[in-house]
């Protein structure tokens, strides 16, 4: 979704898609305020603004297709995990994630590691078993 405003501001036609105080707006393509001229100067001015926010949106729409691609690449990783040594072995390997998915893949290892009965020690920073304490 993308919306806009259209206001006047010194005489001038400003076209304006991020929200103010006094107006709501969605500006997924992070366009500054734009000053919109006359038709018969410019009768494409519309349709290349929309041109802008929809090639932006298109990048951003690839930038998460690939961070999903890596982060799925990741939990098959992750899944094949079935020993602690494993997974400590796994806590180097994070640091070489894509940044895009670095945090992802961090929780998703010690999420996965926990399901599957071991706890992360932040001192030791390792997983080792859980061990049931005595009541």
């Amino acid at each position: 979704d993308v919306m806009g405003r259209l206001y006047l501001q010194g005489g001038k036609r400003i076209l304006n898609f991020s929200p103010t105080d006094t107006a709501f707006g969605k500006n997924p393509a992070q366009l500054p305020p734009i000053e919109v001229p006359h038709y018969s100067v410019d009768p494409r001015f519309l349709a290349n603004v929309l041109e802008q926010i929809r090639a932006e949106l298109n990048k951003q729409s690839e930038a998460q297709q690939k961070a999903a691609s890596m982060l799925a690449d990741w939990k098959a990783k992750i899944d094949d995990a079935n020993t602690a040594d494993q997974f400590n072995e796994l806590i180097g390997q994070t640091q070489e994630a894509d940044k895009l998915v670095r945090d992802n893949v961090k929780r998703l290892l010690v999420s996965a590691a926990k399901a599957k009965g071991f706890k992360f020690d932040s001192k030791a920073k390792s997983f080792a078993a859980e061990t049931k304490e005595a009541a």
